[in-house]
């Protein structure tokens, strides 16, 4: 009994000490098991291509070492190892092929093939780890001797069994395959089709244009993934655009536009539609791949106006239908070619945008146009990772800014803050480069002796503070703001002062418009129009800074109907047309910008709720001029003063 009591005590000492740090653990252990187990069920259910083909390669070369043919149980067990380290790159790639992808297999050559070999050695690459490799191993060896067991309770000769036992083995193996290239097969066909239905849906006869005949160049400036919300020259804090925010206060020819956004926050549906004519006011309603459009390219090229692309992006794979569909009829050169990359076109080498642009567009504008003409730069800089596509000089961070506040940077769930806070870093860095990027064209632009008008802006934003990129399923306000500025060399400032005042009056006038407006603005900046009775159906908008009844932007069609976000500040009547559910999927921030964007003079203005994140008092300059703190937190902090910039 003593040794009993003795013992007790002893427990309930242990418990009292160490109790809540043995619950912690214990915790934590069930936490980790339960996200195991689930990255487990999902293995089994996506990885099943995978780990079928390893456990049959695995029974081979185990039966193959049961009769000692050494060198053949070898390559077995390596041809098994080597699908599953390089099989989630190799189902990413193939996934990511549409039938734009394979444009070129009509003209194969030995070169392609060579160029193909050559990119797959850069998109290929080890994913495995020493966890899954060893649950791999166990899966197949416990198959293996299942197998055995279950054939052995059958009345089988020699040559039967053996025989079986091998096909049981190569039937494990052919269905790790199917499995693989149905997957990639269906998301291939469905990616094909949808390059196609655009495609043909981007068709139609081509309205007469009229105008003058100056000889005026307009060069449209395609950002990557830039948001407003992260810009100096639009109120952030960090001071990431200093030669933007000095053009912007010193030279009269560079007008600002806020209240911008994209009609979508990935780039092929933002192009798709910033770049093209509506044909049927109705279909704004649909996800733009269902709609007929009408090419602006397509429209300057018919009425005899060059249009000239050079672009530092892909040209194939379902990222970059803009490319293959809108640019068809332009003069288009790459820096890098993609065709065999399809949406990986990311793990290719490719020039610093401003090295591209000197090396491709300034000889352009140099030289002597003789008639109108749209140029187009499409540039990189700002894709993910941010770093990676950045000189050297420009990946370090901008100033000490993180280091001058204690606050949480997310508004989110984010497990790590150091890692989110890099994340930031590297975006601003990279804003940081674009702002050095677009200032240099914009420097050429001036030097220019053709009058030249100078267009820039984003295909999308990005959400860096949330860690969730520009995933449209989970929109935030700043993945569609962007940027959008017009500069006007001082040749074009002479030959057309009146044009350049009305812009600078619409860029004050801080109307919200979105870049569906972008076709009719470049034809009223070029000077052309499009008469009446020529217009054969094409819609036109009113241009950007104008006032304007603007329709849903992220259309999305998805298993609940078609989801869409409303700019408006009034609630949008859907069409009635296509009997399909429409469901508003407005975000509270955009709700909040509509009103005060839009509110009359002496109304009060909706005020921002935030927690003390300064994520979302840097956000609640884009949409208030007011905040309040949210039921429960504290008074929102003030956010750090600026630093002075590192380099």
């Amino acid at each position: 009994m003593h040794v009993r009591r003795v013992h007790l005590r002893n427990l309930r000492r242990f418990l009292a000490r160490h109790g809540a740090p043995t619950l912690a653990l214990m915790s934590t252990v069930d936490a980790s098991l339960s996200q195991s187990l689930d990255r487990l069920s999902s293995s089994i259910t996506d990885d099943a291509g995978a780990y079928l083909f390893f456990i049959g390669t695995t029974c081979i070369a185990l039966l193959l070492l049961a009769r000692k043919r050494w060198i053949w149980a070898k390559l077995a067990f390596v041809l098994g190892l080597a699908w599953i380290v390089f099989y989630q790159s190799l189902i990413d790639y193939l996934n990511s092929l549409g039938v734009d992808s394979f444009a070129e297999a009509k003209s194969f050559n030995v070169g392609e093939a060579l160029f193909w070999f050559r990119t797959m050695n850069g998109q290929l690459h080890a994913q495995l780890s020493i966890v899954q490799l060893l649950l791999y191993l166990a899966a197949a060896v416990g198959t293996f001797f299942f197998l055995k067991w279950l054939l052995n309770r059958f009345d089988f000769t020699a040559r039967n069994y053996s025989f079986l036992k091998f096909a049981v083995a190569a039937l494990i193996v052919a269905a790790g395959i199917h499995q693989t290239v149905y997957r990639s097969l269906a998301l291939f066909l469905s990616n094909s089709e949808s390059f196609l239905t655009t495609s043909r849906h981007f068709s139609g006869r081509v309205p007469r244009l009229t105008g003058d005949r100056n000889a005026v160049t307009v060069l449209l400036y395609i950002g990557e993934s830039t948001s407003v919300l992260n810009m100096g020259v639009y109120g952030y804090p960090r001071d990431t655009t200093p030669h933007l925010a000095s053009l912007a206060a010193n030279d009269p020819g560079l007008l600002v536009f806020e209240n911008v956004f994209s009609t979508h926050t990935h780039t092929s549906q933002s192009l798709l539609e910033a770049l093209s004519f509506a044909l049927d006011k109705d279909e704004n309603w649909l996800p733009i791949n269902e709609r007929r459009r009408l090419s602006i390219v397509d429209v300057l090229d018919r009425n005899g106006l060059p249009v000239l692309l050079f672009s530092n992006q892909g040209m194939s794979g379902t990222s970059n239908q803009a490319s293959s569909i809108v640019f068809r009829r332009a003069r288009a050169a790459y820096s890098v070619d993609t065709h065999a990359s399809g949406d990986l076109d990311y793990y290719t080498r490719r020039p610093w945008d401003h090295v591209y642009f000197a090396r491709k567009v300034q000889a352009e504008l140099n030289s002597a146009a003789k008639t109108k003409r749209l140029i187009v730069f499409h540039s990189y800089a700002g894709h993910g990772p941010y770093r990676e596509w950045l000189p050297q000089s420009f990946t370090m961070p901008v100033d000490a800014w993180f280091a001058a506040t204690v606050h949480s940077s997310s508004d989110g769930d984010i497990k790590n803050i150091d890692d989110l806070r890099r994340e930031i870093d590297g975006y601003d860095s990279a804003i940081s480069y674009v702002d050095y990027c677009v200032s240099r064209a914009i420097a050429a632009v001036s030097a220019a002796a053709a009058p030249t008008i100078f267009i820039y802006f984003s295909d999308h934003g990005e959400s860096v503070f949330t860690d969730q990129g520009h995933d449209s399923s989970r929109f935030k306000h700043e993945m569609a703001r962007v940027p959008f500025l017009v500069y006007f060399n001082p040749a074009m400032s002479r030959l057309e002062p009146d044009l350049v005042e009305r812009y600078r009056q619409l860029s004050q006038r801080k109307n919200t418009a979105t870049l569906a407006q972008l076709p009719s603005t470049i034809l009223d900046l070029m000077g052309l129009r499009m008469p009446e009775g020529q217009k054969s159906g094409t819609l036109l908008t009113p241009g950007v800074g104008e006032n304007a009844s603007l329709p849903p932007i992220i259309v999305r069609r998805t298993q609940d109907g078609i989801t869409y976000v409303n700019i408006n500040p009034g609630p949008l009547k859907p069409t009635k047309r296509f009997k399909e559910r429409f469901l508003d999927n407005t975000d509270q921030e955009t709700k909040i910008f509509a009103f005060n964007a839009n509110k009359a003079p002496g109304t009060s203005s909706k005020c921002y709720e935030v927690s003390d994140s300064f994520a979302k008092r840097i956000r609640s300059r884009l949409i208030s001029d007011c905040v309040l703190a949210e039921p429960g937190s504290a008074e929102p902090a003030a956010l750090p003063a600026a630093v002075p910039a590192v380099r």
